[in-house]
C-alpha cells in the first residue's frame, strides 16, 4: 500500500508546485469590480496608476510573495532529484521533506492574506506614502494557488511520514 502511494506522491507534489508557480501569470488580486492585479505584479512590482508627475501608484518588489509562488517548486525539484540519485533513505531526504512541507505552509499563509503582503507606494506631488492592498480580494490565480498549497501540504505530509517511517 505504501509503495503505491509513495510512487504517486512525487508526481502530485511536483505538479501542484509547478501549477502554483505558473499561477504567477494569472490575476492574483481584485478590487471587487473589474480591476485585476496579476501575480507577476504582486511579486516583481509595477505601476498601477500614473497621472504624469501629479500622481503615481506602484507595487514594490516583494520577496515573500516570490517565495510563496516559487519555493515549493524549487524544493520539490531538489528533493526528487536527490530521491532519484540516491535510493537509500537518509537525513538529507528527511530534512528536504520537512522544508518542502514548510514551504507549502508558508505559501498557504501568504496566499490567504496576499493583499496584506503586497505593498504599494503612492506618490502625490512631492509626498509619498506606503500601504498594503489588504482591502483587495483574491482573484482566480491566488485562489487556485491556495487550493494547490493545501494539496501540496497534504501530499508533502504523507511523503514526510512515509520517508520518516522508512528511515526507522
Amino acid at each position: 500500500m505504501f509503495k503505491k502511494i509513495e510512487q504517486f506522491l512525487p508526481l502530485i507534489i511536483i505538479v501542484s508546485s509547478l501549477l502554483m508557480a505558473i499561477m504567477i501569470f494569472f490575476p492574483a488580486l481584485s478590487d471587487g469590480e473589474d480591476y485585476l492585479i496579476k501575480g507577476t505584479t504582486t511579486v516583481f512590482g509595477g505601476e498601477l496608476v500614473s497621472f504624469g508627475s501629479l500622481m503615481n501608484v506602484s507595487v514594490n518588489f516583494n520577496f515573500i510573495n516570490l517565495l510563496a509562488y516559487g519555493l515549493p517548486f524549487l524544493l520539490s525539484i531538489i528533493l526528487f532529484t536527490v530521491n532519484v540519485r540516491t535510493s537509500k533513505k537518509g537525513l538529507v531526504k528527511l530534512i528536504l521533506s520537512v522544508l518542502l512541507l514548510v514551504s507549502f505552509l508558508l505559501s498557504l499563509i501568504v496566499f490567504i492574506s496576499l493583499g496584506s503582503y503586497t505593498i504599494v507606494t503612492t506618490e502625490i506631488f512631492n509626498g509619498s506614502g506606503t500601504s498594503d492592498l489588504g482591502g483587495y480580494s483574491l482573484a482566480v490565480g491566488a485562489i487556485i494557488s491556495l487550493v494547490l498549497s493545501v494539496i501540496g501540504i497534504v501530499s508533502s505530509t504523507l511523503h514526510l511520514l512515509i520517508t520518516a517511517s522508512l528511515k526507522s
